[in-house]
């Protein structure tokens, strides 16, 4: 039986990123599509990978390169952002071909009842991980047996819809197959410019779930937050010997939400790595709680260059009210030590948080300036359905019930005019942070080779799109 799994088509550079200029940069594989198509395949099933989004495909060139492929079943995977695009596939799909097709994805987690009246032509929704669901949902399509006893999804039944009994949450991460890294097409991905230093490049999650899951802006933290849990070091060194040596991967980053978390497991994972795959540079995401001195010269000597760090915003009042649960000098401190040990930091900031007036975003963008990080990124606020910040937005502010990219306003606070004036603010952010003369001569200065040229042109064309 064919299978063809599709990341759903989405503009990542204008809706993702909200940069009006396209660049060839900026897009990695989908992981969790990788791992289902592992499972799948260990399963006996043909598998295809459609990654419409990286491919740059609209909706319907998506619909004609999944005919081509002729697949038994199709299945969907959805961001929130991408979700009125996996609606628009679904639909057009069916029109254009009988088969089943089951959506999947973070989007279908939060809203699985949502998706069905919106799209009701889907024959199944995933809720939550797939890895335990999909063949035993896929065998059930395929040979029309009753959906009633595949846990974790949900399906329309005589215009009803029916929410099946979730399975437990997948204990050991070691058990679940890697991704089946043969079927990505490798020449359609590679970081942002600012996110690697050598090529080939890819990414790993290393846990599921968020040890710290307070910040109340967070998916991780609201109805849908999953237990924590982590891959063992000796699996995830394990899974980079592949990499470095099967697919020629010299790079990776880690998309943990905290990779730094526990002191223990970073010690032997760096020991390991120094042992079995010396050379390998990487970069991850960090907390500025979870770091020390120490740490980050332990994780420097292991190939460690770059650590993406949530400072949110540069007033204590709004980290306490966000649940952020740092302080701004815990945040000062961390950026000093990274760079005692050579780690370069990229920093992402909130603007338009409740109780925000462009004063106090000014505030957050000199913050910003004082930590003279490498590289640093303003998005609007954009309160998640699910959290509680989402919950604090409607009584202070304005929700915007649309998604257009992430330097659009999607929520306006009360110390706002409009949503023109917060997307105004963070247009002004990028333009102060980058186009400093200390911040240009900075970066003229890390030039040291004809490829690093190359990386800051097209940086500096995505920032370019940001702002005009």
């Amino acid at each position: 039986m064919k299978v063809c799994l599709v990341n759903t088509p989405f503009d990542l550079f204008k809706q993702g990123y909200g940069s009006r200029f396209k660049i060839k940069k900026g897009n990695l594989p989908p992981l969790g599509i990788g791992i289902l198509a592992s499972v799948l395949e260990n399963a006996g099933y043909w598998v295809k990978i459609l990654d419409a989004s990286a491919l740059g495909y609209g909706v319907d060139k998506t619909v004609e390169a999944i005919k081509k492929v002729d697949p038994d079943i199709v299945g969907v995977s959805a961001l929130t952002a991408g979700a009125q695009a996996a609606v628009e596939l679904i639909r057009k799909l069916k029109k254009a071909v009988d088969l089943p097709i089951v959506l999947g994805g973070p989007h279908a987690t939060c809203f699985p009842e949502r998706m069905l009246h919106e799209c009701p032509q889907l024959d199944a929704v995933v809720i939550g991980e797939g890895e335990k669901v999909v063949v035993d949902l896929f065998n059930s399509l395929l040979s029309g047996k009753s959906l009633s006893n595949v846990k974790s999804i949900a399906y329309i039944n005589n215009k009803k819809i029916i929410i099946n009994e979730k399975t437990p949450v997948i204990k050991d991460l070691d058990t679940i197959s890697p991704p089946a890294w043969h079927l990505y097409n490798k020449k359609i991905y590679s970081p942002l410019p600012n996110q690697y230093k050598r090529l080939p490049a890819t990414s790993l999650i290393t846990s599921r779930g968020c040890p710290y899951s307070k910040c109340k802006f967070c998916f991780q933290a609201g109805l849908m937050k999953q237990k924590y849990r982590r891959n063992s070091p000796e699996y995830v060194v394990e899974q980079l010997e592949i990499l470095w040596k099967d697919y020629g991967i010299r790079e990776v980053s880690f998309w943990d939400d905290n990779f730094m978390f526990n002191d223990s497991w970073i010690e032997k994972f760096c020991s390991l790595l120094r042992r079995k795959v010396p050379d390998l540079l990487w970069s991850c995401y960090g907390r500025v709680d979870t770091v020390s001195f120490d740490k980050f010269k332990m994780v420097s000597q292991a190939g460690c260059w770059s650590m993406f760090i949530g400072f949110e915003t540069g007033q204590q009042h709004l980290l306490n009210l966000i649940g952020k649960g740092i302080t701004l000098e815990q945040s000062r401190q961390a950026v000093k030590w990274a760079k005692k040990t050579d780690i370069q930091i990229r920093g992402s900031f909130m603007l338009g948080l409740p109780d925000e007036t462009p004063l106090i975003a000014q505030k957050t963008i000199n913050f910003a300036i004082e930590l003279e990080l490498y590289s640093a990124q303003f998005l609007p606020v954009y309160p998640e359905y699910g959290t509680e910040l989402y919950e604090i937005a409607k009584e202070k502010g304005q929700i915007i019930n649309r998604y257009e990219g992430r330097t659009k306003a999607a929520y306006v606070p009360e110390g706002y005019r409009n949503a023109s004036q917060l997307e105004k603010m963070v247009h002004k952010a990028y333009r102060k942070f980058y186009f400093r003369p200390k911040y240009v001569l900075k970066l003229l200065k890390q030039i040291k080779s004809f490829e690093d040229i190359k990386r800051y042109f097209t940086g500096l064309k995505f920032v370019f799109g940001l702002i005009s």
